[in-house]
């Protein structure tokens, strides 16, 4: 198999009137010219802007996001990186990239797992498993792959390349081998598994990797500098710096070629705590300890539109404030595999991508603005939960907590919809106020009208209280005319 690299060979994929592949050289060359990253998958294109990142913060250590936006290109001393490190972005060799060699894997796995002269090979990692988009091993077939039985183990180098990446920020937990460290083990997913992310994007790559730059003075290590026994040897300490954190290795990965195919050997390793991410949305305890939140099944509509106020506080916004990025489209984007709730596997299932699309000057001009249209769609949801647990505990003895969560989620995918238009196109506070309790109000009417039949109007007839079920409606038609009114004046 004839080598590969990363820096001048082509497996990057963006947009440019078009999609095409670009190496790691081009890309910081052109990356003005460039819109948008267009991998395998949208969580794929998360870890490979990560990776990006991590070059962007090593080369330009020290410097302002605002210097760096002026330039209005990457200059030159990306290029110098990329040639003084040329050997650690090779697929092959001493140093191959993301991975370790045969002598360094024996190393580090158990006796059942070590790489065998012959026999049969335990421990191996089929592609359809790397490939995040299928995420099939042999003991579990995916019901719905998007690829054919007799192709799903087929793979380009640009396309191992990029899953390779992601590989190492998704890991499940399905792999058996784990390393031999000199204390316990505990098998970590990868690192973006963890969190909640949000990033920004601009009006082309070169602006979306200064957006997300975190401005550091401390020096920078990707994880392709180390040595790889010193990064073993640190791997449960928290990383003090951004390369190093955005480029965090879940697995020791080893990639014999049969036949110009791979066979891919992983070996799993643990998971630093307390990491501090830029992109990591924040949880709170009861003991009031902050840590990154992660999102379950049950959250695929917890849309980060309704809590603009956690968002803001992020790092990459502080960036963003003190940079000149006037009358740009920009994006606030929410991106990430989510897993199958499985302790044993924690295979990814499905996946959440939101975009917050609007011009920039709304966030310079008007952000309290966008904070308010944020907190008052919360408020009302909140209200009309409130309302369908109330209607359901009058008709039913039990809760149906699948209707409820569906209901709910319905009702937010509505709320979603304007607050996406709204940043669009902002009209007043008092307009939105009026059309969101125009929508509260009517899903009300819907819902009762739904709930209410024929007994329930023959009771009202007889009964001097109000059935329970309009009970609730009073309180919730008052609690929507409350939090409106707080906006219309």
């Amino acid at each position: 198999m004839e080598n590969f690299n990363l820096a001048k060979d082509n497996w990057i994929r963006v947009f440019d009137n078009g999609t095409k592949e670009v190496s790691l050289s081009e890309f910081f060359k052109h990356a003005h010219e460039y819109e948008i990253l267009v991998g395998d998958s949208r969580q794929q294109d998360l870890s490979t802007l990560r990776f990006l990142l991590a070059i962007v913060q090593r080369v330009y250590a020290g410097e302002s996001a605002k210097d760096l936006l002026k330039l209005g290109k990457f200059d030159d001393r990306v290029q110098d990186y990329l040639n003084e490190y040329k050997n650690r972005f090779d697929m092959f060799g001493e140093t191959p990239f993301y991975q370790v060699t045969k002598e360094t894997y024996n190393k580090y796995a158990d006796n059942k797992f070590k790489i065998k002269e012959s026999g049969k090979q335990t421990g191996i990692v089929e592609v359809k498993q790397l490939n995040r988009n299928i995420s099939e091993s042999n003991n579990s077939p995916a019901l719905f792959s998007p690829a054919t039985e007799s192709s799903k183990n087929n793979i380009t180098m640009p396309e191992l390349v990029r899953w390779l990446i992601a590989y190492q920020n998704f890991t499940a937990v399905t792999d058996k081998s784990k390393a031999v460290l000199n204390y316990p083990v505990k098998v970590s997913t990868g690192w973006l598994y963890k969190i909640d992310p949000v990033y920004l994007s601009g009006s082309n790559l070169f602006e979306t990797l200064i957006l997300n730059f975190i401005e550091e003075s401390i020096p920078q290590k990707p994880t392709w500098e180390w040595d790889v026994d010193d990064y073993v040897a640190q791997i449960d300490k928290a990383p003090n710096n951004i390369a190093q954190l955005y480029t965090l290795l879940s697995r020791l990965i080893y990639i014999d070629w049969k036949e110009d195919k791979p066979m891919i050997l992983a070996t799993g390793l643990p998971m630093p705590e307390k990491i501090s991410d830029p992109m990591a949305m924040k949880s709170v305890d009861k003991k009031g300890n902050v840590y990154p939140r992660t999102r379950n099944l049950n959250q695929l509509h917890d849309y980060v539109a309704f809590e603009l106020d956690k968002v803001f506080e992020l790092p990459i916004f502080d960036t963003l404030k003190i940079l000149d990025y006037k009358n740009k489209i920009i994006s606030v984007i929410n991106n990430n595999y989510i897993n199958n709730g499985n302790a044993p596997s924690q295979l990814p299932v499905a996946n959440i991508f939101e975009e917050l699309k609007f011009n920039s000057n709304l966030f310079y001009e008007r952000r309290n603005e966008m904070l308010a249209v944020s907190e008052i769609s919360a408020a009302v949801i909140n209200a009309y939960r409130t309302l369908l647990y109330s209607v359901q505990k009058t008709r039913h003895s039990t809760l149906n907590k699948k209707k409820l969560d569906r209901m709910s989620d319905e009702f937010k995918d509505k709320v979603f919809d304007m607050i996406d238009d709204w940043l669009w196109n902002p009209t007043s506070m008092y307009k939105f106020s009026e059309d969101i309790e125009l929508l509260a109000l009517n899903e009300m009417n819907d819902e009762v009208e739904e709930q209410i039949n024929s007994d329930d109007l023959k009771r009202m007839e007889i009964e001097e209280d109000p059935m329970p079920i309009l009970k609730a409606t009073e309180v919730y038609g008052y609690t929507i005319r409350k939090i409106i009114n707080k906006y219309k004046d």
